[in-house]
């Protein structure tokens, strides 16, 4: 019986310490997308979260977060979006583009 009571504290210990584990913000997502986490949401709710985050324009702040806009303005800097290029597209610049060196007219 107590074995199975220390184990069950120490499964509620750990569980808790991953739930704080991590707390530092990623400034990708956005304030919104935290503001969401500590207030609670889950499941639906976060993953529409990260699917605006993922389809959306991001507008880099000098607050360190972004925000995630419909449109950049005009000549802003610091504005960015995902670009979907599929998984043939993806691996012809991986391995072609970035991991190739060219050395007297060949590649290795």
């Amino acid at each position: 019986m107590r074995f199975i009571l220390a184990a069950i504290l120490l499964a509620s210990a750990f569980q808790t310490q991953a739930l704080t584990l991590n707390t530092e913000s990623i400034p990708y997502y956005g304030d919104a997308f935290y503001q969401d986490v500590r207030k609670g949401d889950r499941d639906a709710d976060l993953i529409e979260d990260i699917r605006t985050v993922l389809t959306k324009k991001h507008q880099r702040n000098a607050s360190g977060m972004d925000s995630i806009v419909d449109h950049c303005d005009r000549g802003s800097l610091g504005c960015y979006e995902q670009s979907p290029i599929g998984y043939t597209a993806a691996r012809k610049v991986l391995l072609g583009k970035l991991h190739l060196v060219g050395d007297e007219g060949s590649y290795g």
